[in-house]
């Protein structure tokens, strides 16, 4: 039996919140706190993976993960989510995003 296609499932309000505040405690600590910010992004991830329609968090969760990783000094993993945030920013039709992000 051939597997149906779904599409990508609305978020609930609650999710939506939850990864609000994620993306928002992680900010947040990014500078002072990379680590803390690391765990925060990645809930919000988590979160996020049950759909698709979120992807300006999405973008932001990539982002936040690069930014971190940059104060930590883990370049190559800082690179890894910047190119993942850039294509979400190039799906999004956003590219001017792209140039004046700082790193």
């Amino acid at each position: 039996m051939k597997k149906k296609y779904e599409s990508p499932k609305e978020p609930t309000v609650n999710e939506k919140e939850q990864i609000s505040e994620l993306l928002k405690l992680a900010d947040k600590l990014v500078s002072e706190s990379p680590v803390e910010s690391k765990n925060y992004s990645k809930q919000a991830l988590e979160l996020l993976s049950k759909n698709s329609k979120l992807l300006s968090e999405k973008e932001l969760a990539f982002y936040l993960l690069a930014l971190a990783n940059h104060y930590e000094k883990n370049y190559e993993e800082a690179l890894k989510y910047y190119l993942q945030s850039f294509s979400i920013l190039e799906q999004i039709g956003k590219k001017a995003d792209i140039a004046t992000t700082p790193p």
